[in-house]
């Protein structure tokens, strides 16, 4: 009761103070909480994210540069059981041509090369068998190359891997290369070579140049092997803006990056049991995370103006709509007013225009009940003048005799039979045959085939009164129409309509064509002639008195009586269409539903 007294208040409050206290409690004060909250955490929430989308980064990256290792590593081990090769490095050669006839020979290189295309930059080994001959991929172990560090170190580790970032002469540039003796096989006393498989710098850019943020990826020297800035690649770490984080372990870090406040997320891994530690570095910068911040506020903040530009919005809509509601109820009292009864009043509420919209519908209510029955009372009576029409064609259908005529009937064709005329004892069988299915017909449905059979006697009937005159053909586009469901004596007139005014006076052949057809969900008979025809005005005439509810004396009214017990039984959907051109003919289509 409580709750239902406070509406019915709030509904006696002035409007203004309606639209203030509206305001006030669904708009200003939450958004002004909102907003508050929302500006206050932005920056902490941007902070957060930006370290989290670069510890992904970094993670990304180190997944990356984990899986070019293992391909790497994968590949040594294969080189490491190729017997091929060690027959290769291990045979005296006595001629140039002979090595060259077996290194032509082993394809191994150029195959796993060609396999590993994006990762793989080159195969070397160095061998000491002094009868090889130096080429692209053999390479003999000379006193600068055993004195080189790079050499002393995969010496050290023997068959273990190590990687090293080597400076290549003939590529003018350094590549992070999978270093390691290569043990023989077939003779375990003696090493094949030193393998050297180098990793392409250019793959290993092209991982980290789509980073959002700077990223470097260092080797345990302080090499940086590769980074998102290219031409950092190839420096050392002490040389770079990162020299600070050179020794740091895994974490987020502070530092001051090219004079900026920024964080450093540091990711260490060991690919080989013989190396130091590489480093994946990824660079936040603090003006990044405030820049997310800012952006954060300002969308906080456009979202707390687009809410209180909204209010307004509202409150300007929630006058408006008062306005309107005024407006509607005197527009439903006009319409009302104009003899329009069938609207309802569209204002709702329990306020004084509500209570006003209420009485309103309230009186249309109670005169269109009136009006209702009313008309329920008027459509009685014409349902009862209709049944009075049917009485009346059964009267005037029994004023002869049906058994009277029958006998006389049968008695002609009897006699015309004895005496050896089978076309008028024909005729008269035709004749009495039309008669008691005229005094049959009722508004109940019939097969289309018995209908039909009525309509040929009545032509064949026409055709021994006219002889060659007349011509008449029936088509079925559908054998099963035969058994569809029609209201009786609704073709006959139609076929009599044709003769009468359109074959009785013309001059030459008259041709009748009788079409049942399915169109459009419709099935439409067609009866069409090549009689006189009509003319526009005419025409325009005929379809008037189709739909014409009295009788005009003098008129006939066979066309009209079929089209209007079409429309009452089916609906005002179906009915007669006719077609006539002056001289050329006339067509008529009666449509009825195809599914009855």
């Amino acid at each position: 009761m409580r709750k239902f007294r406070m509406f019915e208040n709030f509904n006696n409050i002035k409007i203004g103070t309606k639209l203030f206290l509206s305001y006030l409690l669904i708009v200003f004060l939450p958004l002004l909480l909102v907003g508050v909250l929302l500006i206050s955490n932005m920056t902490k929430m941007a902070v957060e994210n930006a370290i989290r989308e670069a510890s992904v980064n970094v993670d990304r990256a180190y997944t990356r540069i984990n899986e070019v290792m293992k391909i790497l590593m994968d590949v040594s081990y294969k080189l490491q059981m190729d017997k091929n090769l060690e027959t290769l490095l291990f045979t005296d050669y006595k001629s140039s041509q002979e090595f060259f006839e077996n290194h032509y020979q082993y394809i191994e290189f150029n195959s796993l090369i060609n396999l590993y295309s994006s990762e793989i930059k080159e195969i070397k080994i160095y061998s000491e068998n002094d009868t090889l001959f130096e080429t692209g991929q053999f390479l003999k172990v000379t006193p600068e190359v055993q004195n080189s560090e790079w050499y002393k170190k995969v010496q050290e580790a023997g068959s273990r891997i190590c990687w090293q970032y080597l400076f290549d002469k003939n590529k003018n540039g350094y590549f992070l290369c999978l270093t390691r003796l290569l043990k023989a096989n077939l003779f375990p006393i003696r090493d094949m070579g030193t393998l050297v498989i180098s990793i392409n710098s250019d793959y290993l850019y092209s991982l980290m140049k789509s980073e959002p943020y700077d990223i470097f990826f260092c080797d345990d020297r302080g090499n940086i092997i590769a980074a998102k800035d290219r031409d950092m690649m190839g420096r050392n770490i002490q040389e770079s803006p990162i020299a600070d984080i050179q020794d740091k372990d895994d974490d987020i870090w502070q530092i001051d990056y090219l004079g900026n406040p920024s964080r450093a997320i540091v990711k260490t891994f060991e690919p080989g049991i013989y190396n130091g530690k590489f480093k994946i570095i990824s660079i936040v910068p603090v003006s990044h995370i405030k820049k997310q911040a800012y952006d954060a506020a300002f969308l906080g903040i456009v979202i707390i103006l687009s809410s209180l530009l909204l209010a307004l919005l509202l409150i300007v809509v929630f006058t408006k709509a008062i306005g309107t509601r005024i407006r509607r109820l005197s527009q439903d009292m006009h319409i009302v007013a104009a003899g329009n009864f069938d609207i309802k009043p569209s204002v709702s509420g329990d306020d004084e225009i509500g209570r006003l919209a209420r009485d309103l519908g309230t009186m249309v209510g109670g005169i269109k009940k009136l009006i209702d029955e009313n008309n329920q009372i008027n459509i009685q009576k014409n349902q009862l003048a209709i049944k009075q029409r049917e009485i009346k064609l059964k009267l005037l259908a029994n004023q002869i005799n049906p058994h009277f005529l029958f006998n006389a009937l049968e008695t002609i064709r009897m006699n015309a039979h004895r005496k050896g005329d089978e076309e008028i004892a024909e005729v008269v069988m035709l004749l009495g045959k039309i008669m008691r299915k005229t005094m049959e017909a009722s508004n109940e449905l019939i097969p289309l085939e018995s209908e039909m059979d009525l309509v040929k006697s009545y032509l064949k009937i026409q055709k021994f009164r006219y002889q060659d005159r007349i011509n008449y053909d029936i088509y079925y586009e559908n054998e099963e129409f035969r058994n569809c469901k029609v209201l009786s004596m609704t073709i006959q007139p139609i076929v009599e309509n044709a003769i009468v005014h359109g074959l009785e006076y013309k001059q030459g052949e008259g041709n009748i064509s009788i079409g049942i057809v399915q169109k459009d969900g419709f099935l439409v008979i067609t009866v069409e002639d090549n009689g006189e025809g009509m003319s526009k005005e005419r025409l325009r005439e005929v379809y008037q008195s189709l739909n014409e509810t009295e009788d005009v004396p003098g008129k006939r009214i066979g066309l009209k009586n079929v089209h209007q017990r079409i429309k009452l039984f089916y609906g005002d959907e179906y009915g007669l269409k006719i077609y006539s051109e002056k001289d050329r003919g006339t067509r008529v289509e009666m449509v009825i539903p195809a599914d009855r």
